[in-house]
């Protein structure tokens, strides 16, 4: 971007931040933005002490203006027994106010995710001036390291973590963005999981590995990148990704797949059974069986076969997998039977669709083999 254009950039979202503070609430003084910090990303990280006593820490990573400058970026932290009295230890470190609202970001470390996320997952959401459309996830890291950490092209880090989870559409079949609305959401609904994007440091690159699966407002479990594919083929309705066919002699077909699911429940007694249904429209985009895809020698139908086998065998096994060691309602089947049998019953669904029969029929299509073909 020209110097210019950043320039004008710049000075657009200073007035705009100006404009918001003085219609918030009726209130017609004016705050100019170099006598605030504007927080776009926000930790969460817990450490327990030798005396079994929590200590909450709070990283906040925000803007600085001022008058004729580039914007900055920096991480105060709080830190406190109490979540909510951080705020007041770390506003004793800084010389400006905090304005909220624009937050882009929200991080658990690990350890906090896995004591559980509820109370400030309520905290956040019930505040009047928080943003409940920021993104969310897990980080292996403390979230203050991630927070501080400098990305080459931007003000902070906190914006290029906003950028990789909403890009995150674009790969491995996933819908959801993950925003806190998402989450409160699925944490209040009947047969739905919680899941968050799992991020960690990869040398000087921040990169989302995975996807951290909670049970109880506590995550007890990391599903890795080809599960998460697996999982996302499974459950979404317009999912975009990759799959590979490897024969024995190492040839490969690379397509590039929409994947659409449908599920039928029945109930026979207490017993459920679920038949799911995913059709994936395929795209060819690298052959090397040897003489390509071709209508005249039937090899797309025999394609089309393969793709069925790898994506039902992948399916099933982890299905058994869900069922026999998280014992989890990952594809959500709860929430569908519920809603054709009834709704708050009482019903532990992660304990019923665990024991429950799960069929699962694949339907591909080729419809496209792309431009052309150099195999003759």
């Amino acid at each position: 971007m020209r110097k210019k254009d950043k320039s004008n950039k710049i000075l657009i979202i200073y007035f705009i931040i100006i404009i918001l503070i003085a219609g918030i609430n009726g209130e017609t003084k004016v705050e100019y933005g170099e006598n605030l910090a504007i927080p776009i990303g926000v930790g969460y990280d817990l450490k327990i002490k030798s005396d079994n006593e929590p200590v909450y820490k709070i990283p906040i990573s925000y803007y600085l203006f001022q008058i004729n400058e580039n914007i900055t970026n920096k991480v105060k932290t709080g830190e406190s027994i109490s979540v909510l009295e951080t705020r007041s230890k770390r506003q004793m470190k800084l010389d400006k106010k905090f304005f909220i609202g624009l937050e882009k970001v929200f991080l658990f470390n690990e350890e906090m995710a896995k004591d559980g996320i509820d109370n400030v997952i309520e905290l956040i959401f019930n505040s009047t001036k928080m943003n409940e459309y920021a993104h969310i996830a897990v980080c292996k890291e403390k979230s203050s390291d991630i927070l501080a950490h400098k990305i080459e092209g931007y003000v902070s880090s906190a914006d290029y973590i906003e950028g990789i989870l909403k890009s995150l559409k674009f790969g491995y079949f996933f819908e959801d963005e993950f925003k806190i609305i998402d989450i409160y959401t699925r944490m209040l609904s009947e047969g739905r999981t919680v899941l968050m994007p799992y991020i960690e440091m990869c040398e000087e690159d921040i990169v989302v590995t995975g996807l951290a699966l909670f049970k109880n407002y506590k995550m007890i479990k990391k599903l890795n990148l080809q599960e998460v594919k697996i999982l996302n083929i499974l459950t979404s309705k317009n999912g975009n990704g990759e799959l590979v066919l490897i024969d024995k002699f190492d040839r490969r077909i690379s397509a590039s797949a929409l994947s659409n699911r449908k599920v039928k429940v029945s109930k026979v007694k207490d017993k459920y059974k679920f038949l799911i249904n995913i059709n994936l429209d395929l795209t060819i985009e690298n052959d090397q069986f040897g003489k390509g895809i071709s209508t005249y020698n039937n090899s797309s139908e025999k394609v089309i076969k393969m793709f069925n086998e790898l994506v039902e065998k992948n399916c099933k096994d982890f299905i058994h997998k869900m069922q026999d060691e998280y014992k989890i309602d990952l594809l959500e089947l709860g929430r569908i039977a519920a809603a054709k049998y009834g709704r708050r019953t009482g019903v532990d669904w992660d304990e019923v669709v665990s024991d429950s029969e799960i069929d699962i029929k694949v339907n591909s299509k080729i419809v496209t083999t792309g431009k052309g073909n150099f195999k003759h």
